[in-house]
């Protein structure tokens, strides 16, 4: 029997592209996450100058102000809750001094951020990163003593800095970038592999494998596909 037919678009192309959208989409995380720490420590803070928040609200529940910010990077998006017993005047003060930060009813906190109040001042953090869409979160909370505990965090040293790298999945996020990415590589492969059929024809050639075939040749010796009618001319 001939070679089956080329045709552009295989199960093993489509294979190929999940399993590079698999990766690509793995990979964007710890590059989103050291990309929005870039940018972050390059934009100013609510202490270092004007702050510049994307949300910023604050709320009163269980005796304590809960103030919320939230910085929206390219890449990621940082989270930040601090609460005091109800008064404290630096929570109060720090939320008078962020433009347009409003009083609300609801629990400002997103969902990981949502802890028991226990009467300590406190503040916790969550890191969201991936593009084009958040693929993993961690959090990282103050506790007694002044003392930090994080989950679903990584701390990398290198070039002369650490890096914070989220790895808790997010699975809506990282199966919208895993497609995302297997899209874009498959469009590619897609395309290479049609213009090399294109250029193979053009050259007389077997689209299959690229044999050369010489005139009236109506099947490939090399692999025995049937050649169309006025291939090559």
């Amino acid at each position: 029997m001939g070679a089956a037919r080329p045709r552009i678009l295989t199960p093993r192309l489509v294979a190929v592209a999940l399993a590079a959208g698999v990766l690509l989409a793995a990979l964007s995380v710890p590059a989103g996450a050291i990309a929005m720490q870039r940018r972050a420590s390059a934009m100013p803070t609510a202490v270092a100058g004007p702050p510049v928040f994307a949300l910023a609200e604050y709320s009163k529940r269980d005796g304590h102000i809960v103030l919320v910010t939230r910085r929206d990077f390219p890449t990621g998006t940082i989270h930040r809750a601090m609460s005091a017993p109800d008064g404290a005047s630096w929570v109060l003060a720090m939320a008078a001094g962020i433009p347009n930060a409003g009083l609300v009813e609801r629990d400002a906190r997103p969902g990981p951020l949502r802890e028991p109040l226990d009467g300590r001042d406190r503040w916790s953090e969550m890191r969201s990163a991936g593009w084009p869409f958040a693929a993993a979160f961690g959090v990282e909370r103050s506790t007694t003593g002044g003392m930090t505990r994080k989950a679903g965090l990584w701390e990398v040293a290198a070039l002369g800095r650490t890096w914070v790298v989220p790895y808790a999945p997010r699975w809506p996020g990282l199966l919208a970038n895993t497609l995302f990415y297997a899209g874009l590589v498959l469009a590619i492969l897609a395309w290479l592999r049609a213009r090399t059929m294109r250029r193979r024809r053009a050259a007389g050639r077997c689209l299959a494998c690229g044999y050369e075939l010489g005139a009236g040749v109506e099947r490939c010796p090399e692999c025995g596909l049937a050649q169309e009618a006025g291939h090559g001319r």
